[in-house]
């Protein structure tokens, strides 16, 4: 039976050493078959697949972070529900610690015991004074409660002794041994122990969901863009503090260290406020005034207040400029053949493919390498508007495409004015004819996109 149980934590062990450097359980020489626990984690894993898909219809932060999550769990065990309740167990089996350091804390806290919030108070107050002291308290810590208490397990003090029959004096550990040494050992599954931790892991699971619960009510209203006026001078405000702490942190920690004193006060102060603040007589009464509906409304209506002024002195009133809208536009390219002397299309380009362009550099050197005028070059045409896609993440907001009536606009934006001569009635921009080059033609089609929502990701994706 003994030799049973060392296997099991050998084996226990080398899962965690796979697990921890990212070795897949079918990378073992030494695996063994399929248990009837994998297949049952086999169907649970395809289970889960059909239950919650992957969002694989739209992107966002979110999601590229769950996907790199999933794309990372490849080199570690699959999620089982086996494997998930022995951890479990191991985990639950070993917390008793955790709990009473938890307990302790929070007895501490709540002034169950006056002497013992007073003496550790006293005790913080010394380590405020004497910082040097924080470097000796984990040791003091060790020899209090894990060196003493396993060296009086194995020489255990008579505690019956008695001076003159009236007062006891410090007991005197035993001169030998009279136990063997104790090594910390999980607690067993089937034991009132294991069952009082367990409850406490239920209970302590809800101090996190209350504190993430509790930032995201306080950040929700500001943080989010859920007012974008607001959430912008919050970051602005960030930004600016963060340059300046940048400069004044220096300066204020050299202080402090110039006057300790002042800053231990400081601290003390505060601390000692704190606790005298949650003894339960003062607790209660502050809990009160902080709960109360009239405490809300003023903290509220001082708060819009404030919102409201800095507004008006740092965001425009009605400046709306929408971002989200642009134009892009597209070029009709033709070309002139000159035994006919008649205009071939070539289609739609975003490309305008002038004299200057690098695309028609690339056209003429390859033709002069070739040594013909018929060597083509793809400009990536579509062949009629309605194939023209909008942009990546951007949808049409017009019906059609509108021809640009402003021949003359864009040729001075793209600084072409010396390589095309335009035609203002048709609104074509020809090229100047040069000996032995071909001619081409275009003219600039425009039309209005927008950003895409999530919604219009959702249903086109």
């Amino acid at each position: 039976m003994r030799k049973h149980r060392k296997s099991n934590v050998s084996g226990r062990v080398y899962n965690s050493y796979n697990h921890i450097f990212g070795k897949k359980p079918e990378d073992n020489e030494d695996q063994e078959k399929q248990t009837p626990h994998e297949i049952v984690d086999l169907l649970f894993e395809k289970l889960l697949s059909v239950v919650a898909p992957l969002p694989s219809d739209y992107e966002d932060a979110h999601t590229k972070q769950l996907l790199e999550r999933i794309e990372a769990q490849k080199l570690k065990i699959p999620l089982s529900y086996h494997v998930l309740s022995t951890n479990s167990v191991l985990l639950n089996s070993r917390l008793s610690g955790v709990f009473n350091m938890i307990d302790s804390i929070a007895l501490f806290l709540r002034w169950h015991n006056p002497f013992l919030t007073i003496g550790g108070s006293l005790g913080v107050t010394l380590l405020i004074l004497k910082p040097i002291l924080i470097c000796i308290t984990p040791l003091f810590l060790l020899v209090i409660y894990v060196l003493v208490p396993s060296y009086l397990h194995i020489y255990p003090p008579d505690n019956n002794c008695v001076r003159n029959g009236l007062l006891q004096y410090n007991p005197i550990p035993a001169s030998m041994p009279l136990e063997k040494y104790h090594i910390p050992t999980p607690v067993p599954q089937f034991s009132r122990e294991f069952l009082v931790n367990m409850t406490d892991l239920q209970n302590n699971q809800l101090y996190f969901v209350t504190l993430w619960d509790a930032m995201v009510w306080l950040t929700r209203d500001y943080l989010y863009f859920k007012d974008e006026n607001v959430s912008t001078l919050l970051f602005i405000g960030a930004f600016f503090v963060s340059i300046l702490s940048l400069y004044v942190v220096p300066y204020c920690f050299f202080w402090m260290v110039a006057h300790p004193s002042f800053v231990k006060s400081w601290i003390l102060l505060m601390y000692w406020t704190i606790i005298t603040g949650i003894h339960p007589h003062f607790r209660s009464r502050i809990l009160q005034w902080l709960c109360s509906e009239e405490t809300r409304l003023r903290f509220q209506a001082r708060t819009n207040r404030v919102e409201q002024v800095l507004e008006n002195v740092l965001i425009a009133p009605n400046a709306e400029l929408n971002h989200d809208v642009r134009q892009v536009e597209v070029f009709e390219i033709q070309e002139l053949n000159r035994e006919t002397r008649t205009w071939s299309p070539l289609g739609y380009s975003n490309v305008f493919f002038t004299h200057n362009s690098n695309l028609r550099r690339l056209h003429k050197n390859l033709a002069q390498e070739e040594n013909s005028q018929d060597v083509r070059v793809d400009l990536g045409c579509q062949t009629n508007l309605e194939s023209v896609l909008p942009p990546i993440h951007w949808v049409f907001m017009d019906d059609k495409w509108v021809l640009d009536l402003d021949a003359q606009a864009w040729v001075n934006e793209y600084f072409v004015n010396d390589m095309v001569s335009i035609d203002d009635g048709e609104k074509w921009a020809y090229d100047i004819e040069m000996p032995n080059t071909m001619v081409y033609r275009r003219r600039r089609w425009i039309r209005t996109v927008r950003r895409q929502t999530w919604e219009d990701r959702r249903k086109h994706p």
